[in-house]
């Protein structure tokens, strides 16, 4: 298993309070994260995810990894959350101006418990 360490609490701060906007010009998804995630959850809202997102990073103990090469410049880390009792992967990116987030993956994973 891939170590993982503690997500920042600036960065997990700043990626909350912008879900809790829930302005959809702040909030960008890659194909890839919109269509995986509404697979699994075909009759939940965009709002859902936004909210499970935000209660996992939210808590203090959460950990995962930092991912450094992502072409845009986000600051982006990878994680676990659930939604609905299933554990997804997550991957979001904090954009360098710090007001808006890309998802780019939520989904179940597809490595068990490794990152």
């Amino acid at each position: 298993m891939t170590d993982q360490i503690p997500i920042p609490k600036p960065w997990r701060s700043q990626v909350v309070a912008i879900l809790r906007m829930r302005n959809d010009s702040n909030i960008q998804f890659t194909f890839e994260g919109r269509n995986l995630w509404q697979a699994r959850f075909p009759n939940a809202w965009t709002s859902d995810l936004w909210e499970a997102l935000g209660a996992a990073l939210i808590k203090d103990n959460i950990t995962g990894q930092e991912i450094t090469d992502m072409a845009e410049g986000y600051e982006t880390w990878e994680f676990f959350f659930n939604q609905d009792s299933v554990k997804l992967y997550g991957k979001v990116g904090l954009h360098p101006n710090r007001s808006r987030i890309k998802i780019y993956s939520a989904h179940p994973p597809r490595k068990g418990d490794v990152l």
